[in-house]
């Protein structure tokens, strides 16, 4: 990186090397800050073409909340399918465990900085190695945790799940300056379908096509008779009223949409009284993200009034259609409010039959199932959590059988006693790491006879509960196989540090190393 802030092209060519060092059939699941705007790039640009199809784009869940509520419900990966209770905030949390080494770094050498970045990733591996087995222990406590209050709170609900699969529709209403004329449109293409089916006698569609046709004449004020309709449907195509009219509409439903995302961000943050450290660190940035946009929603509604304003003049100047009415302003103070008799809710003067016309949706209006939704897909992660939970614990024993049979190899290959006693201790670390896992790795009820054994027995397992005491009276313990070692101890053990001697050897590596300045 050459420039300040990570640009596109950084995370285009990491995704690159990773799509190389993979298998062709693995899927993956990409968690990025701005993951909405990356797949988007991809979609209209055509980067990572080859792997696309391969790719499923989320927000981590800390910036999750600093988007717009319709990406939030697109892209969040709580709402998200296949990612159970990732946050994807590993990376965050990598960077703070070495954050110690920053005031150290700045002042050191090149080589001696990627020297001890080198160790203190290295050293920070080896100790997440030993933690795996309490990792997969508290995450699959968490999900049966999660998973009891989820199944408590749908109940609670009354909801069935089917009903509770529901998907509003995202869209985003602009305004145009053919508005008017699209309406008009409208109104032209359902005379030609009542025509049509009135010549193909169908009753039914008939019915109610003839039924939105005179809503929409009503809308646009058409009360001609049938031999002036056109003439008139043509120069209203024109009018400045309408114009302004399907505008306000526009502007209004845009208002609505942002409005209702507000609450539905801030519900988190307003039912919140006990906050844990972490947990005030996400509201307030949840809040300090809402409140950036509230500038958006006072210049949409300003916006909103002003054509209100104009329209109201053209209905005093006897330039708008027979019988209209202007709609009413929205005044800025309380509009956060969202009460059910304030103005916003208020469609006079616009007709707006694609708002008002039905009941609000239940996702809105009741509070029974938002709540029910918010417990199914949470119980949906927790299900998708108990399967990753289930692979990650397959792959760890399959990982651990292949090393245990690759060091066993080893030592009975070894040419002298010097790299015999090496590899023995390379065993004993794995003896006391499969003991350590043994301890924490929960029952997560999955058939383990399709994959190999780990390969320790139990008498080296039990061993390793004497391993301080033997360390304490100073002796060499191996937690080998039962054989005849005798000549063996009788060689002489190295008295070099073998660790010692491995880190010297890293640094004179790093040393010899030539770079151009």
């Amino acid at each position: 990186m050459h420039s300040a802030g990570e640009k596109q092209f950084n995370v285009f060519a990491l995704i690159e090397q990773l799509f190389q060092e993979i298998p062709r059939d693995i899927r993956v699941g990409l968690l990025y800050d701005v993951a909405c705007g990356l797949e988007r790039s991809c979609r209209r640009w055509g980067f990572l073409e080859r792997y696309i199809d391969r790719l499923e784009f989320a927000v981590s869940v800390f910036h999750a909340f600093g988007h717009e509520w319709a990406c939030q419900l697109i892209y969040h990966p709580r709402k998200r399918e296949g990612f159970g209770f990732t946050n994807g905030e590993g990376c965050e949390r990598f960077w703070h465990s070495i954050s110690h080494l920053i005031a150290n770094l700045r002042i050191c050498g090149h080589h001696n900085r990627i020297y001890t970045l080198d160790m203190q990733i290295e050293h920070a591996d080896e100790s997440s190695l030993k933690r795996l087995g309490d990792w997969i222990r508290r995450r699959h406590a968490h999900s049966a945790e999660k998973r009891r209050d989820t199944e408590k709170a749908l109940t609670d609900s009354g909801k069935s799940v089917a009903f509770l699969y529901m998907r509003p529709l995202i869209g985003f209403v602009g305004r145009t300056k053919k508005k008017g004329q699209d309406a008009v449109n409208a109104v032209l293409l359902l005379r030609t379908s009542v025509k049509f089916r009135k010549a193909q006698s169908a009753s039914e569609s008939l019915e109610k096509a003839q039924s939105e046709l005179d809503r929409k004449e009503a809308a646009l004020g058409v009360t001609d008779t049938a031999a002036d309709q056109r003439q008139s449907l043509n120069g209203l195509g024109s009018s400045q009223y309408l114009q302004l009219k399907m505008n306000a509409r526009a502007l209004k439903r845009r208002l609505r949409d942002r409005l209702r995302a507000r609450k539905f961000e801030l519900d988190r943050v307003e039912r919140s009284f006990r906050r844990l450290v972490n947990e005030q660190k996400l509201y307030t940035h949840t809040e300090s993200a809402v409140k950036r946009r509230e500038p958006t929603i006072s210049k949409v509604n300003s916006e909103y009034n002003k054509l209100c304003r104009e329209m109201s003049r053209l209905v005093a100047e006897g330039k708008a259609p027979r019988g209209a009415i202007a709609p009413v302003e929205i005044p800025a103070k309380g509009i956060w409010k969202l009460d059910v008799d304030d103005a916003v809710w208020e469609d006079v003067g616009l007709d707006d039959d694609e708002i008002s016309a039905t009941e609000p949706p239940p996702w809105l209006s009741d509070e029974k199932v938002r709540s029910g939704i918010k417990a199914m897909l949470e119980l949906d992660r927790s299900a998708e959590e108990d399967l990753r939970l289930k692979k990650e614990r397959c792959a760890l024993q399959i990982w651990f059988a292949e090393e245990w049979a690759v060091v066993n190899i080893a030592i009975g290959r070894a040419k002298s006693s010097r790299d015999k006693y090496q590899l023995q201790l390379v065993r004993d670390d794995l003896v006391r790491l499969c003991a350590t896992w043994d301890k924490r790795l929960p029952d997560l009820g999955m058939d383990t006879t399709a994959i190999p054994p780990w390969g320790p027995s139990a008498s080296q397992l039990s061993a390793c509960l004497v391993d301080a005491h033997v360390a304490a009276r100073g002796e060499d313990r191996h937690y080998g196989e039962d054989e005849d070692d005798s000549e063996d101890e009788e060689e002489e053990r190295p008295e070099e540090d073998i660790d010692t001697l491995a880190a010297v050897e890293t640094a004179d590596m790093y040393r010899s190393v030539q770079t151009d300045y």
